[in-house]
């Protein structure tokens, strides 16, 4: 990875006014201020929109088992909204994949509304606080946010950016400075040998099939932080006004040798390789999404405990509790659309969606050795021991964000409760957050 120096003179601009900080411990809570969801100390407002909107959990399943709406061509060639289901489906389920640290960081700008706030004041644990003190502006990276507010979990690579002007606070001081605009290289991942094989003609061990093409190991990776002559992006970088911050997003990622880009060698367009994700990740939330309502929906959800009579009780407790939230919100936001028109789309609540996704409890004296063969191998399984029911203080269909086709279990690291595909022969497995269950 390396970054040539007039992409260098170009941060050092902004670097001049601007105090730019790496964190591997963002607060997941930092989403609720960015996105000013109502009851901002809790995660109801969040977990309705993931679950209950028109474009969430429920109808995007429903949606999904129509074997047109993830047709390739319809995931691939967009539209990209960030608010689809297979969208935060995708951002939850690469938290996990990659223990937190995603391909590039989350991009984050932040400015103080009132003078005399210490660091303190931002990494309040009142979170209204923060949204009364603090704008705090993440983009690019607003769904890996969210996708952490989800989890609960922090976000585990971000580049945190104030305007010198207003860091009287020097409010990230318990950050690392980024003192050189060098140094950012390091924040981004190389692309996999999977992706180049797809992009630039490499086979699975890194081998190239054009004869022109180098051998893998010798690829450097040039990158584009400066986006001129653009209407769309005035000064060359994405602004965020409200923070009067400009953000350091990568435009480009080209594979080069020896400074010469790979598709001048083989004679290609440009656009075809530039590798960064943004580019190429929805191919990526189609292969993710390959199956996974069909296997919801073969087979009525079924929970397998070691407790008593009293289980399925409690889990429709909690499904109440966010039923009623999801009633709570929609008739605010009915009222809005009568005041101001705006059907404000992905926030369009369907609370009777639930209906078709039912669950039954089975009561055993102990953990089955084989819960897919129970479970006629079909469809999505889970255990919840007796000693961790109560942990589960969500609605029981979000423990299925953790389901993909191509993954056996999802379980905390205790395995007392465990997610399982119970169609496939796969035998990968995930670890659920514990902060997920708090």
């Amino acid at each position: 990875m390396y970054i040539k120096q007039s992409e260098i003179d170009f941060l050092e601009s902004i670097f001049q006014n601007q105090n730019f900080y790496h964190s591997t411990d963002v607060p997941f809570s930092w989403h609720y201020v960015d996105n000013g969801l109502m009851d901002i100390n809790t995660n109801l407002h969040l977990r309705a929109q993931l679950m209950y909107s028109e474009r969430g959990f429920f109808m995007d399943t429903l949606r999904e088992n129509n074997e047109h709406t993830l047709k390739y061509e319809n995931v691939v060639n967009g539209p990209d909204q960030c608010y689809f289901h297979r969208q935060r489906r995708y951002m939850i389920q690469q938290y996990l994949d990659n223990d937190g640290e995603f391909a590039g960081p989350v991009h984050i700008s932040i400015k103080p509304k009132k003078d005399n706030l210490t660091s303190d004041d931002l990494f309040s644990t009142d979170r209204q606080l923060i949204y009364k003190n603090f704008t705090i502006i993440a983009h690019p990276g607003h769904t890996r946010l969210e996708a952490a507010g989800f989890l609960q979990s922090p976000i585990k690579n971000a580049i945190i950016t104030i305007n010198k002007e207003h860091d009287y606070g020097e409010f990230l001081s318990r950050y690392k400075r980024i003192e050189n605009p060098r140094e950012l290289k390091n924040f981004w991942k190389k692309p996999t040998i999977k992706h180049l094989s797809r992009i630039l003609e490499y086979d699975e061990e890194g081998n190239p099939k054009n004869k022109l093409l180098p051998p893998i190991s010798e690829i450097d990776y040039h990158m584009i932080f400066h986006f001129p002559n653009n209407p769309k992006v005035p000064g060359g970088a994405k602004y965020h006004s409200d923070t009067e911050c400009f953000v350091l997003k990568l435009w480009g990622l080209y594979p080069s040798y020896f400074g010469i880009r790979l598709n001048e060698i083989i004679n290609r367009p440009a656009a075809i390789f530039n590798l960064i994700k943004t580019s190429n990740y929805l191919h990526e939330v189609w292969e993710s999404s390959k199956d996974i309502s069909k296997i919801i929906m073969e087979k009525k959800l079924c929970i397998y405990t070691n407790g008593d009579s009293s289980v399925k009780e409690y889990l429709l407790k909690q499904r109440r509790t966010l039923w009623r939230y999801v009633v709570k919100i929609k008739t605010k936001f009915d009222r809005l659309k009568k005041i101001t028109g705006d059907e404000l789309r992905q926030d369009d609540y369907v609370p009777n969606s639930v209906r078709r996704f039912e669950f039954d409890v089975v009561v055993v004296d102990e953990k089955p050795k084989n819960i897919s063969e129970l479970n006629d191998n079909k469809g999505f399984a889970i255990w919840i021991d007796k000693s961790r029911v109560t942990d589960i203080k969500r609605e029981i269909y979000e423990l299925l964000f953790f389901a993909r086709h191509d993954i056996k279990k999802a379980k905390t690291s205790d395995e007392k409760i465990e997610v399982i595909n119970c169609n496939t022969k796969e035998s990968k497995e995930w670890i659920i957050p514990e902060e997920y269950f708090k």
